[in-house]
């Protein structure tokens, strides 16, 4: 996904419907919450990487099993991701967009 980003601004915002700065903005925010540790079985998916999923899923409705060979990242993974990062976005930002209403006077 990185090269994308640097090679064609466009085309990555396409493909996942941010831009670059966006992305960034909203990736250091969740960071904390959807990054992984590598084992010595495997490799984690970087944090990048399990947005990217997230974003292209929420912006497309592509399924998993399209997902999984978009990003050749399992598809049973791929459920697993789109909960985490899912939850990860609604933490980080139901402050600044949720406005809960608790009387006339609020609304």
């Amino acid at each position: 996904m990185r090269e994308l980003a640097l090679d064609d601004g466009e085309a990555y915002r396409r493909w996942i419907r941010m831009d670059t700065s966006a992305f960034e903005d909203l990736l250091n925010r969740i960071r904390p919450r959807i990054e992984k540790r590598d084992t010595s079985f495997r490799e984690a998916i970087q944090a990048g990487e399990r947005l990217a999923i997230t974003l292209r899923y929420l912006a497309t409705g592509d399924s998993e099993m399209s997902l999984q060979y978009a990003f050749y990242v399992a598809h049973n993974t791929i459920s697993g991701i789109l909960l985490d990062v899912c939850k990860a976005i609604y933490y980080a930002l139901v402050d600044e967009v949720v406005k809960i209403v608790q009387g006339k006077e609020d609304s």
